[in-house]
């Protein structure tokens, strides 16, 4: 088949360019876990203000082809309101700030301003829980994220890890600093650990398929992203992704320009990323 004009191709490598840079951006695990420091959620708070949002809202992707870009300063706000209305609402400062220090990494508002709310949700975090190891991720996080510190990270995360044994964002974190230090292979026995604890989260698939690929274990990476486009069939990233397994493995285009003919013309631009990120 003979596909005329260049346009819907320069859109599918846009968008797996998307999807490469959006993975390399590494973003963490929800906080799903429990603690004997979280106090328990006040039966006066409204419902809204306790569904913590997951990190799948806080995770820029595509829904009808379209960026949420609103989404995570919204789920900024929705935290801001629980802990307004409940100060000792621990888990809610954690996660409020992993957020803002997604904001920060992705370039949606890379900011010293953003990197002090942070910073203020972890000391009020710390100050509830100052031997809880969701503290002590979060700190990890802040520093892996808005500073590139990875050896202050990883102090963290082994104190993290003492009483969080069982929690996939200690180990997704730690891949993502040994990926980076060029450890590929330590980076996957650490995802694949995290996939253990949490096989339904699609990110953490995402982002083994991208050690997969940097490895060249395509084998490997086509197998995880099919198993990410059973949880979720729809998912317009992973399907540009496992399109591409094909044409880096075997040259393969014909998914490719599958895909460049149905999605090409809908996907935006990209955002702009500050340069300093990466």
């Amino acid at each position: 088949m003979r596909i005329s004009g260049r346009r819907p191709m320069i859109a599918i490598w846009r968008t797996y360019s998307r999807f490469k840079v959006k993975s390399q951006r590494q973003l963490p695990g929800s906080l799903r876990r429990n603690s004997r420091h979280v106090r328990k959620t006040p039966s006066n708070i409204p419902r809204r203000a306790t569904s913590l949002p997951s990190s799948s809202t806080l995770r820029p992707k595509y829904s009808g082809h379209q960026e949420r870009e609103n989404e995570p300063t919204g789920a900024v706000d929705l935290l801001n309101q629980a802990v307004a209305r409940d100060p000792s609402f621990f888990k809610a400062y954690c996660q409020l700030a992993h957020t803002h220090d997604r904001l920060y990494f992705l370039g949606y508002d890379h900011t010293p301003a953003r990197l002090a709310l942070a910073e203020a949700a972890i000391q009020a975090a710390f100050r509830l829980g100052p031997d809880a190891g969701e503290a002590h991720l979060a700190r990890a996080q802040n520093l892996y994220r808005g500073y590139l510190e990875y050896d202050a990270a990883l102090a963290e995360l082994e104190v993290a890890g003492q009483t969080l044994p069982n929690d996939a964002g200690v180990f997704e974190l730690k891949a993502y600093i040994q990926r980076r230090r060029g450890k590929q292979e330590e980076a996957v026995r650490s995802l694949e650990r995290a996939i253990d604890i949490d096989p339904r989260n699609t990110f953490t698939l995402q982002q083994i398929a991208l050690s997969y690929h940097h490895l060249r274990r395509f084998a490997e990476e086509k197998s995880v992203l099919d198993r990410a486009l059973a949880i979720e069939p729809n998912d317009v990233d992973t399907k540009v992704a496992r399109a591409f397994v094909e044409f880096h493995w075997k040259a393969d285009t014909r998914r490719c320009i599958k895909y460049s003919i149905q999605f090409g013309p809908q996907i935006p631009p990209p955002r702009r990323v500050s340069p300093t990120v990466g």
